[in-house]
């Protein structure tokens, strides 16, 4: 064991409950109720708990005939604490220096000066032969249970903790009834000896580890007992406690002690490493169970060092290495490949076996390799290699020419969902433009208004192929008399269709109603107000259509840059613009008819870009 790194033992899970860090059970931090969070953590607890430990609490309340009470931790003190081995480092904590400190009695690390003499005599006699004691039986341990031993030796200690509860009920051992506390109760402190860490056992030779499972932190009311406490219990479940104080799994000790297992997994997956150089298959295979194994005989066991396994990325290309492809089960496409950390051992082995497959695709060997798959099966494989090596466009082509070919859903899911990227113009677009062009009045409007010159300025939106806009053009009459003129102002409203859009070029047909604005003025006249004789507004109706050509393509974003999705462009062109209003005013004597215009404008087209979905 002490060939591979070993984490710093109780860096997370053999942490007491309490003051500062030092000493707090590992729990859960739930910002709005802690309550659940709490409950996870004592059934995280007990579920390690040995069978010699493990109790209900209807059995220590049996059991107990000290002062038992339900409430809570009023204020917690740590009033001694020791930890008989220096905190430097693994390469440095050899024998001389755990001797040299293996008799310091507290060393610099005693808290509390408040302690009296007794309890430090108390404190050391328990703490002291216990320390002699593990190391005596060091000197005669294996060599690679001494390193490991030394590994986490400073994560050792040695307390002397001060609770002071809040008492609400007192349990009457009599009558088996919850009572009400006399005035002297209501406030009850206990001083407890806390002891976590490794220690050496002879018979049969190995580590044990003490736990601590006092609860200093907790907000919530339990049951505490001379050993122990309850998981959380609510006020009106003490009436009717016999069901629930039964259960298994009700009762969490002050401490208890677990067997340390030696921890199989960077073997298992240095092994793995090794199989993969030498491409020994039989060897892999059995090492990739053993690993499995471990990993559920780890699970609820104490284990020094983390867990290692492989990740879905680096399973799914195993199955395949190993031609188990009916073990692509559904967690292992559940993931993409940007979460590997590639220097963990998991991501070593993750790049061992993707350079063998890009190795087996260039050198043309891959379609032999998948030549006894099922169809579905040589589609889906042909993507997952491809997308090791292929840029987006050419990964794009292999998935359209395979993915309708793989039969199950899962895969053909997973291959759309974390392969397929492409990128296409946002279902919303504006236009807006400005420009002039011909006005050629028609019917008897031509009567009044001449071919002529006219401006013209509109806005369409666009969603998917559905526009919706609206435009201003005119017509203008100079010498209706010699002393009056007219004009004809054209509010085109319309919803249209974009009938297709390559990457320079969109067409449209669109047609509504139009509001028209009519009015006879005077010649020269110098106030504008004075100058109206006559108004009227009137509605018909136009229709037209459009193409535009714009001078760029549409900008297309990074399709991995997911901040870069839905960010707002802009692209400069011309439309070129033919429609038809009609025309209609009683101011005019026989003006009905129409107003046909062709226009060129320029035009500014704002988009954003967003993942195409494949089929669309």
């Amino acid at each position: 064991m002490g060939k591979f790194a070993l984490v710093r033992f109780f860096a997370a899970v053999l942490l007491f409950a309490g003051v500062g860090e030092a000493f707090a059970e590992g729990s859960l931090n739930c910002m709005f109720d802690p309550k659940p969070c709490e409950d996870l953590a004592d059934s995280s607890l007990i579920y390690q708990l040995p069978d010699s430990v493990n109790t209900t609490l209807q059995a220590e309340l049996d059991r107990d005939t000290s002062f038992v009470f339900y409430g809570t931790v009023k204020k917690s003190e740590i009033e001694a604490y020791l930890s008989p081995y220096t905190q430097q480092s693994r390469s440095e904590l050899e024998r001389q220096q755990i001797e040299q400190f293996q008799h310091s009695k507290y060393g610099n690390t005693v808290f509390g000066d408040s302690i009296s003499e007794e309890d430090k005599e108390r404190f050391a006699a328990w703490a002291m032969p216990h320390i002699d004691t593990i190391n005596a039986r060091l000197e005669s341990a294996p060599k690679d249970l001494q390193t490991t031993f030394r590994a986490v030796a400073p994560d050792i200690d040695y307390a002397l903790l001060k609770l002071t509860y809040n008492v609400k009920k007192v349990y009457d051992r009599g009558t088996k009834k919850w009572i009400a506390p006399a005035d002297s109760q209501k406030t009850y402190t206990r001083q407890i000896l806390v002891r976590r860490g490794a220690f050496v056992v002879t018979d049969p030779i190995g580590l044990r580890a003490n736990r601590s499972a006092i609860k200093t932190y907790s907000n919530f009311d339990r049951i505490f007992t001379s050993n122990g406490n309850s998981t959380i219990v609510d006020e009106k479940k003490l009436d009717s406690l016999d069901a629930f104080a039964s259960r298994r799994g009700t009762f969490v000790p002050q401490a208890f002690v677990v067997e340390v297992i030696k921890n199989m997994s960077p073997i298992y997956m240095s092994r793995i490493q090794q199989a993969l150089v030498e491409g020994n298959k039989d060897v892999l295979r059995k090492t990739v169970t053993l690993l499995d194994s471990f990993s559920v005989k780890a699970e609820g066991s104490f284990v020094i060092g983390p867990v290692l396994n492989l990740s879905c990325q680096t399973r799914q290309f195993m199955n395949f290495y190993l031609g188990t492809y009916d073990d692509n089960l559904q967690d292992d496409l559940n993931c993409i490949t940007t979460s590997l950390d590639y220097r963990s051992n998991d991501g070593q082995i993750y790049v061992m076996l993707r350079d063998s497959l890009k190795a087996m695709h260039q050198s043309g060997k891959f379609e032999n390799v998948i030549a006894d798959l099922p169809s579905g099966e040589r589609a889906f494989w042909r993507i997952i290699v491809a997308s090791l090596s292929a840029n987006q466009d050419t990964l794009n082509t292999v998935i359209k020419a395979n993915v309708d070919s793989i039969k199950k859903v899962e895969q053909r899911e997973f291959v759309l969902k974390n392969y397929y990227k492409e990128i296409t113009q946002s279902n919303l677009t504006a236009q807006v433009g400005v420009g002039a062009g011909l006005s050629l009045p028609l019917g008897d409007a031509r009567d009044y208004f001449p071919t002529d010159l006219t401006f013209y300025m509109w806005l369409t939106f666009t969603y998917k192929r559905f526009d919706i806009g609206y435009s201003i053009h005119s017509m203008v009459s100079k010498n209706l008399t010699d002393t009056t003129f007219a004009n004809a102002m054209f509010m085109d409203f319309s919803v249209g269709l974009r009938t297709f859009r390559t990457k320079y070029f969109e067409h449209r047909i669109m047609a509504g109603p139009s509001v028209i604005f009519t009015d006879i003025r005077v010649k020269d006249s110098p106030d504008s107000k004075d100058a109206v004789l006559e108004e009227e507004t009137l509605c018909r109706y136009n229709v037209s259509t459009a193409l535009d050509f714009y001078f760029s393509g549409i900008k297309y974003d990074d399709v991995n840059d997911k901040r870069a999705i839905n960010k707002g462009h802009a692209r400069l062109g011309l439309r070129l613009l033919a429609g038809y209003s009609g025309y209609a005013t009683d101011l005019l004597k026989n003006a009905d008819g129409g107003n046909f215009y062709a226009t060129l404008s320029l035009v500014i087209q704002g988009y954003g870009s967003s993942l195409k979905k494949y089929g669309e």
